[in-house]
């Protein structure tokens, strides 16, 4: 079978698309989540966020559905939050699939110094600054992201 590779091998297994659907493989080729989803991101802790239906969630290793299918967009896994997004305002959930920050935020970056650059629209774009573990570092209050940095 053929299959588009879509990614790198991540925690053992790769997503990969077949007949427009999106599943995951192991190392041999083995067929280990069949292609039944519309989207897959690559696993990140043990999770991968997939879009199914029109809304993303969060399967396991073995497909079994952790976090249901409510979102708009689900990104993978740092840390142990993931920046998810309904109605476009992204907030911040845990691997439980519990909303740590409420959808406040219009704009999540990862930087390369293992930060998080966000941001909230009023008129004018603030950004602001937050670690890892989701701490606020400063608040969005800066017209510049170089402020931050």
């Amino acid at each position: 079978m053929e299959y588009l590779q879509e990614s790198h091998f991540s925690e053992g297994l790769c997503n990969v698309m077949h007949n427009n659907k999106y599943g995951f493989i192991d190392k041999d080729g083995q067929v280990i989540i069949p292609f039944i989803y519309d989207w897959a991101f690559e696993f990140s802790e043990s999770l991968a966020g997939v879009l199914y239906s029109g809304k993303y969630g969060y399967i396991n290793k073995k497909n079994k559905i952790v976090i249901p299918f409510q979102y708009d967009f689900a990104f993978s896994f740092v840390n142990g939050f993931a920046w998810v997004m309904n109605d476009n305002k992204k907030g911040f959930i845990d691997k439980n699939g519990n909303l740590i920050i409420d959808y406040i935020y219009d704009t999540v970056t990862y930087t390369d110094d293992n930060k998080i650059i966000v941001s909230k629209f009023n008129l004018v774009e603030r950004f602001g600054l937050l670690d890892l573990n989701l701490n606020i570092i400063h608040d969005c209050v800066y017209e510049n992201i170089e402020d931050l940095l």
